[in-house]
């Protein structure tokens, strides 16, 4: 018998979905990048090539998400847009 403890929602929109990906591949990257610094020899070395992994997650996602939705021209990274902050700016989005 399989049970799934986590379920995404069917009728979730695209970019709902898009921004979600986009964050948890942040969150990794960031988890992973901490979790180097304690690491040391070959266990370091993984948590660094699974850390180069999820920065590629977040470019590709990233660009996804440029596609879709470009950014204002005027917008920085880092500055409150209408989907939280620019990319590369801690975002949070909302």
């Amino acid at each position: 018998m399989s049970i799934s403890l986590f379920n995404v929602s069917p009728n979730l929109p695209t970019e709902a979905l898009v921004l979600n990906s986009y964050e948890t591949f942040s969150s990794v990257r960031t988890l992973l990048l901490n979790l180097s610094n304690d690491l040391t020899g070959e266990h370091r070395d993984v948590a660094l090539a699974i850390h180069q992994l999820s920065e590629l997650g977040v470019m590709l996602v990233a660009q996804m998400m440029d596609r879709e939705a470009p950014l204002p021209p005027k917008l920085k990274h880092g500055q409150k847009c209408g989907r939280g902050l620019a990319p590369d700016g801690g975002v949070s989005v909302t």
